[in-house]
């Protein structure tokens, strides 16, 4: 569980690697701190740019696939009615990297909701259409099916990921 001393300091850090300004000793004594306290460990500089690299990439492959993942929702939505919602920019850098040193262990070929987008319906038998339609258009990599488990206060929704011409995608 995450204290909120913990993940202001990991904040900063993901903000300052997103945007390179830590480096050297003193940044990895920052990011160090930051990391240890969440158990995770401690980045060097050198795998720190290796990460700001992947995660670069990254966020390239999702700028290509992110007008197909919009166009896609809103026609699945539409035909489905679903109502759908994509944000118009990618998951921040800075957001992106915190995430990745969070939850990834530094590794940024996991993180797969640079490009994302919602479809909310009124019955869950219309998200099972839309996932149906998604199906026939993209390769399905996971589905996190929480109409079958909802959470202990009732909340019920579906995640899905999909590989958009090789870059991973949320719905």
């Amino acid at each position: 569980t995450w204290n909120n001393g913990a993940r202001q300091g990991l904040q900063t850090v993901a903000k300052q690697a997103a945007s390179g300004a830590v480096a050297g000793a003193a940044g990895g004594a920052v990011a160090g701190a930051a990391l240890n306290i969440k158990g995770k460990g401690a980045y060097d500089s050198v795998t720190r740019q290796k990460i700001q690299a992947d995660l670069t990439r990254q966020h390239e492959a999702a700028a290509k696939v992110h007008p197909k993942l919009e166009r896609a929702i809103h026609e699945v939505a539409g035909a489905t009615g679903g109502r759908g919602i994509v944000p118009k920019e990618l998951k921040s850098r800075a957001r992106a990297m915190e995430k990745v040193l969070a939850d990834y262990g530094g590794d940024a070929s996991k993180i797969t909701d640079l490009s994302r987008g919602t479809i909310t319906f009124d019955s869950a038998g219309d998200a099972q259409k839309a996932l149906g339609q998604l199906k026939e258009r993209f390769e399905v990599v996971r589905v996190k099916d929480r109409f079958s488990k909802p959470g202990p206060d009732g909340y019920r929704d579906m995640l899905v990921n999909l590989n958009i011409d090789g870059h991973v995608v949320e719905v």
